[in-house]
C-alpha cells in the first residue's frame, strides 16, 4: 500500500522528462549572488534546430537542444554553438519580475529547468567540463540556471550586472558590506521600484545563508554569536529553504511523515559547522579542532569537524577522533546528532580518483580496524533506532565476511540484506544438508540459513521456502518463528500464502500467531511514527481471526503453501 501510494503520488506529479534528484542530506541551495559566483560563465544563448540524444560512453541517452550564442555576460571563450541537455517543446515562460524562485519546472521533480522553446532566447549559467566542453551548470538543484531572457533591462539581467559589479570590485567580507548597505538603503527609501523590492529580497536571502560558499570570517563570527546567545543582523535561512517546493513533495513528506527538524540555536550552530566543513575554508582548523577539546562536543560537531579534517589533508586525525569518539556519540548522543555524526564518519571515505576503493583501504592502520567499528556503530545505531535504517557498505562487510557463517551471524544477515548471493547460496545449501534424513539437527541449526532465506525472500522466487515450509516438522516450526524476526517488504505476502494453508497444526497456529503479532506491532509501530502506510485496524480484525483459529480473509490472489 505504501509503495503503491508513492507511486500514484510520483505519476500525478511526474514531468515530460523523467528524471529524479535527490540532494545529499545537508545540501544547501546557493543563493543568485553565489550561483553567479560559481558559474564559469553566463550567457544568453537562443534555442536553434532541433532537439536529438546523445550518448555518454556508459550508453545513456539524453536529450539536446542546440543553442547558438548571443551575449556573454561572464567567462570568456565561451564557443558560438552550445548543445543544451534539455527537451524542446512547449514551455511556460519565466516570470520576467521574479528574482528569487526558479523556473516553475525546477520544482516538478527534475530539479532544475528541462525544456525550453523554440527560436528563443535564455539567460544561461554554465560550467566548463574536461571531457564535454561548456554544459549547463546543473550542479545546484533548485536554481536559477535557465530563465526566459525579458530584456537587458529586466529584473534579471539588472540583478546579475549589479551583482557582477559587486564581485568585482570588493573582496569577500566586502561583498557582504555592499549588499548590507544596498539592502538598508532600498529599505530607507519610500519610492523604492518593483525590481529594488525585489532586488532588497533577494539580498536577504544570500546574507540569511550561511553556505559553504560565505567567507570563512563570516561563518565563525556568525557561531561565536550563536554560542554567545546574541541575535545576528540578518537571521539565518532554515534548512526548509534549500528543498523542493512543490505539492508533489509535500504530499511525499505527508505520506511518510517526515517534518522540517526544529531550528533553534543549536541547530543553526550545527548549520554553520557543517558549512565550514563543506567549503573550501582552509584557515578554519584551529577554530574545528578548539571544539573538540571539550568532552561535551556534540555528536554533530564532532561529525562536522571530522568532515573538516579528512577534506583539508587530515584523513589519518579525522579517523583517530572517530575511533576514540565514535562508540561513545553512537550510543548515548541524541539520534539527530547521531545522524550528523554519521554523515561525517561514514562520508569521508569516498575516493574520488576509485569510488569502489574507500579512502579506508588505502591506510594499512586504518584498514585493521576500521571494517569492525563501522559495523558495530551501524548495530548501535539500529538497535536504538529499532530498525535497520543504516546499510553497510559492500566494502565494509567484504572485509569482514567470516569464513563460517555461523561465526558472526550478524554479518551474516548483513550480508543478504546487502543482495549478497553467496551467503544466499550457503544458506541453501546449509539447509539442503540439514533436511537430510541422517542428519540429526535442531532449532539452533536451522536459525541462521532460514533467518537468511527469509530475508531474500521475494513473492516471485518462492521455491526456497516453501521447500522449507514442506521439508519436516522442525523446518516449518523454525520458518514459522522466524518469520516474525526476520522482516521485509513481502513478509506479509509470505504470513498470508502461510496463514492459508492446510498443513499447519495446533502447535504450528501457534507459532504463526506469535510471528504475525510482532510483524502486526513492528507495523503499528512504524505506522505511529508516519514511517508506514500498514498499520491499520486490518491488522486486528485479522489477528482476531488467528486467535480463532479460523483462515483470514485475503485476496484472492494470495495463494496458499501447499505440501503434497
Amino acid at each position: 500500500m505504501k509503495k503503491l501510494l508513492l507511486t500514484l503520488v510520483l505519476m500525478a506529479f511526474a514531468p515530460v522528462q523523467a528524471f529524479a534528484c535527490s540532494p545529499n542530506p545537508g545540501y544547501v541551495r546557493p543563493s543568485n549572488f553565489e550561483l553567479i559566483q560559481l558559474a564559469d560563465a553566463i550567457v544568453i544563448a537562443r534555442t536553434t534546430g532541433r532537439e536529438y540524444t546523445e550518448k555518454t560512453e556508459s550508453g545513456y541517452e539524453y536529450s539536446v537542444v542546440p543553442a547558438s550564442l548571443v551575449k556573454t555576460l561572464k567567462g570568456s571563450d565561451v564557443p558560438a554553438e552550445l548543445k543544451l541537455t534539455m527537451n524542446l517543446g512547449e514551455t511556460t515562460p519565466s516570470d520576467p519580475d521574479e528574482l528569487l524562485a526558479p523556473h516553475p519546472e525546477a520544482m516538478m521533480g527534475p530539479c532544475n529547468r528541462y525544456s525550453v522553446a523554440p527560436a528563443t532566447d535564455y539567460v544561461i549559467f554554465l560550467q566548463q567540463d574536461s571531457e564535454r566542453g561548456w554544459q549547463i551548470f546543473n550542479w545546484f538543484p533548485f536554481t536559477r540556471i535557465v530563465e526566459d531572457y525579458h530584456g537587458d533591462e529586466s529584473p534579471w539581467m539588472k540583478a546579475i550586472r549589479y551583482y557582477l559589479e559587486v564581485q568585482s570590485g570588493h573582496d569577500p567580507m566586502g561583498q557582504l558590506a555592499a549588499l548590507e548597505r544596498r539592502y538598508n538603503d532600498i529599505l530607507e527609501n519610500d519610492t523604492a521600484t518593483p525590481y529594488e523590492k525585489a532586488l532588497a529580497l533577494d539580498i536577504a536571502n544570500h546574507l540569511m545563508s550561511r553556505s559553504p560558499y560565505k567567507p570563512t570570517e563570516y561563518l565563525i563570527a556568525s557561531y561565536k554569536a550563536l554560542s554567545e546567545g546574541k541575535a545576528l543582523p540578518f537571521s539565518l535561512r532554515p534548512p526548509s529553504a534549500d528543498k523542493e517546493d512543490s505539492d508533489a513533495q509535500r504530499l511525499t513528506d505527508m505520506l511518510f511523515g517526515v517534518e522540517d527538524a526544529p531550528f533553534d540555536n543549536k541547530a543553526r550552530m550545527d548549520f554553520i559547522l557543517w558549512s565550514l566543513a563543506n567549503g573550501e575554508h582552509p584557515t578554519a582548523k584551529p577554530f574545528m579542532l578548539s571544539l573538540l577539546k571539550a568532552n561535551s562536543a556534540s555528536a554533530a560537531s564532532v561529525g562536522a569537524a571530522v568532515q573538516y579534517l579528512a577534506r583539508h589533508d587530515s584523513y589519518l586525525e579525522a579517523m583517530d577522533i572517530v575511533r576514540e569518539r565514535g562508540l561513545l556519540l553512537a550510543a548515548t548522543r541524541p539520534l539527530d546528532e547521531v545522524d550528523d555524526f554519521v554523515r561525517g564518519a561514514f562520508g569521508i571515505h569516498y575516493n574520488p580518483k576509485d569510488y569502489k576503493k574507500p579512502l579506508w583501504m588505502a591506510e594499512p592502520t586504518v584498514a585493521a580496524w576500521w571494517p569492525e567499528y563501522h559495523f558495530a556503530l551501524v548495530q548501535v545505531i539500529n538497535a536504538r533506532r529499532g530498525d535497520e535504517n543504516w546499510g553497510v557498505p559492500d566494502a565494509v562487510l567484504e572485509a569482514i565476511r567470516p569464513e563460517n557463517y555461523r561465526d558472526n551471524p550478524d554479518i551474516a544477515i548483513a550480508l543478504v540484506r546487502e543482495y549478497d548471493d553467496a551467503v544466499v547460496e550457503w544458506a541453501k545449501a546449509e539447509m539442503d544438508r540439514l533436511l537430510d534424513a541422517e542428519v540429526e539437527a535442531y532449532e539452533q541449526d536451522y536459525a541462521l540459513p532460514i533467518g537468511i532465506l527469509l530475508e531474500d525472500y521475494r513473492p516471485d522466487d518462492t521455491e526456497t521456502i516453501e521447500a522449507l515450509f514442506c521439508g519436516s516438522e522442525d523446518s516449518r516450526y523454525v520458518l514459522l518463528k522466524f518469520i516474525g524476526i526476520h522482516q521485509t517488504i513481502y513478509t506479509e505476502d509470505l504470513l498470508a500464502r502461510v496463514a492459508l494453508s492446510e498443513n499447519l497444526s495446533e502447535d504450528h497456529w501457534e507459532t504463526l500467531l506469535k510471528s504475525y503479532a510482532m510483524f502486526a506491532g513492528h507495523s503499528r509501530r512504524e505506522y505511529v511514527k508516519g514511517a508506514s502506510m500498514w498499520g491499520s485496524d486490518a491488522e486486528f480484525d485479522l489477528m482476531s481471526q488467528l486467535i480463532k483459529g479460523e483462515k483470514p480473509d485475503f485476496d484472492d490472489d494470495i495463494k496458499p503453501i501447499t505440501c503434497e
